[in-house]
């Protein structure tokens, strides 16, 4: 903190698994929340691959992680960014920024 000097500490929680669960989207792989505005992708570029987020964001702030992965060159990346996504009730989206 810069503002106040106080010192740093860890503030954690625990959680039962079954609450945890209870958090759980039963939705398929690369489906996308109903609720869905827009789409995101995140690349880390390493020295001979990449690795990828795209998120669903909804309106209140929050995202659901749409896919992710590891892919091998620019190809595979322009692939991934082009591939249509899809609402639960069957609307496209598109990855809208990168």
């Amino acid at each position: 903190n810069t503002r106040n000097a106080k010192p740093w500490s860890e503030q954690t929680t625990e959680y039962d698994e079954s609450e945890l669960l209870t958090l759980r989207v039963s939705i398929p792989p690369e489906t996308l929340p109903q609720k869905t505005v827009a789409l995101t992708m995140g690349v880390d570029v390493q020295s001979d691959h990449f690795w990828y987020e795209i998120r669903a964001w909804q309106e209140c702030g929050g995202w659901h992680v749409a896919d992710y992965g590891r892919l091998a060159d620019w190809t595979d990346l322009e692939n991934v960014m082009q591939q249509d996504y899809f609402k639960e009730d069957g609307t496209p989206m598109y990855i809208r920024l990168t």
